[in-house]
């Protein structure tokens, strides 16, 4: 038996399978191209993120030093590891200055912004492709964007793949 989540919403309860089996990854990057308008924008959408990712790092490269930069990347990410709860004032400032030093940039501003547009995206084909039909009388398709974000919210808070499910597709 599959491990399903449910989400409660406007009185109603709204069932999805928690984990897609392999046919069902590749009908979430199918339904991902069809809500863009067909796999060639996907594939545009996903060369754009590239093309500002590796502007963002050439720049940096070029600021910091290949070295250097990496040993600022690696921090940022070490930090990033840290429990909110556990973490100091110190090491929240040390963040927050590396993330700006590395990240205040027009090329990651757009590459950041794709990068969660493309993750909504994938939520709203997960949410379509892994819905168990229920309720009956709802047709997911016909929702607003608020309502499949909410319920794409929702969703990440009880189980994978909703939740910090990588974008590259």
């Amino acid at each position: 038996m599959r491990e399903k989540i449910s989400v409660k919403y406007n009185g109603k309860e709204f069932g999805f399978f928690a984990v897609p089996n392999t046919s069902e990854e590749f009908l979430i990057k199918s339904e991902m191209a069809n809500l863009l308008g067909g796999w060639d924008n996907l594939t545009q959408l996903d060369g754009t993120l590239d093309k500002f990712y590796n502007k963002h790092y050439e720049l940096n490269s070029k600021r910091f030093g290949e070295s250097e930069f990496s040993q600022k990347q690696s921090r940022l990410n070490e930090l990033a590891q840290i429990s909110p709860d556990k973490i100091t004032e110190e090491e929240k400032k040390e963040f927050e200055t590396l993330f700006s030093a590395i990240n205040d940039n027009p090329h990651y501003l757009n590459y950041l912004k794709l990068f969660n547009d493309k993750s909504e995206l994938r939520t709203t084909a997960e949410l379509l492709v892994l819905s168990d039909g229920t309720p009956e009388d709802v047709e997911l398709r016909e929702l607003s964007a608020e309502d499949m974000e909410f319920l794409g919210k929702e969703a990440k808070k009880l189980f994978r793949p909703f939740r910090g499910k990588s974008t590259k597709t």
